[in-house]
């Protein structure tokens, strides 16, 4: 729920967010419920979650602007997920571009970076060559997705492939394998993914080893970006 209330003296407007919300245009939120869109607007959140606030340039406050986030609230960013062709960074939650007044009772949190890629392995046996890769699952980071109002855990990886020479083999020899790295877990709120893992190789082989490195997990997000806009009424805690 959203809704409106007057200070007594009139001269302040408070908007109060009650439910989760995702990109709340605030503006538009206490336009809608009253706000004459020149008087001072204070904006208390007392929702759970609220999937990034974005307060942009385009936007006008003339009296001022001051939000209030609550002890039990979650201010998060999207998580990084489905990156191609390296894994995605997490989104941030706070993105300023005009003057405000922030009371961060709160938790303002950047979303977590995706997992690595795990190694891609091989080996080489009688003029042959196996390869080994992964199942290509990096673990999503926390946040939210887009438009959601809840948020997500972090994910874990997925694990490696396994391959082995399948042709004949000389006198002694044991049937040269390979596995693939594991993929990386997603990282926590405004924590960077975790780096793949590196494969494996064994049995006979003439070469084995790593065919490409792991890969980094993706950065995490930022808790805010425009601090210098921003006046800190209480900082609260900030990941990222």
């Amino acid at each position: 729920m959203i809704f409106k209330q007057m200070y007594s003296g009139g001269g302040e407007f408070v908007l109060n967010i009650t439910s989760n919300v995702a990109n709340p245009n605030i503006p538009a939120l206490a336009t809608a419920a009253g706000w004459n869109g020149s008087g001072f607007l204070k904006v208390n959140i007392t929702a759970p979650f609220v999937n990034e606030i974005r307060l942009l340039s385009s936007w006008s406050f003339p009296s001022g602007l001051e939000i209030e986030i609550s002890a039990s609230t979650l201010v998060g960013g999207r998580r990084g997920e489905n990156g191609n062709p390296s894994p995605a960074a997490g989104g941030p939650a706070l993105l300023v571009q005009v003057p405000v007044s922030i009371r961060n009772n709160g938790t303002i949190a950047g979303g977590g970076g995706q997992g690595g890629f795990g190694q891609i392995t091989f080996v080489d046996y009688n003029s042959s060559r196996v390869i080994a890769g992964t199942n290509g699952n990096l673990g999503a980071g926390a946040g939210f997705t887009s438009g959601a109002t809840t948020p997500s855990s972090a994910q874990a990886g997925g694990g490696g492939l396994y391959a082995e020479y399948s042709g004949p083999l000389f006198g002694g020899d044991t049937r040269p394998w390979a596995r693939g790295g594991e993929c990386g877990a997603g990282g926590g709120w405004g924590a960077q993914g975790v780096s793949g893992f590196y494969g494996s190789v064994g049995g006979s082989y003439d070469a084995g080893g790593g065919h490409k490195a792991p890969t980094p997990g993706g950065a995490g997000g930022n808790s805010v970006i425009g601090n210098s806009f921003i006046t800190w009424l209480a900082t609260g805690t900030r990941l990222g």
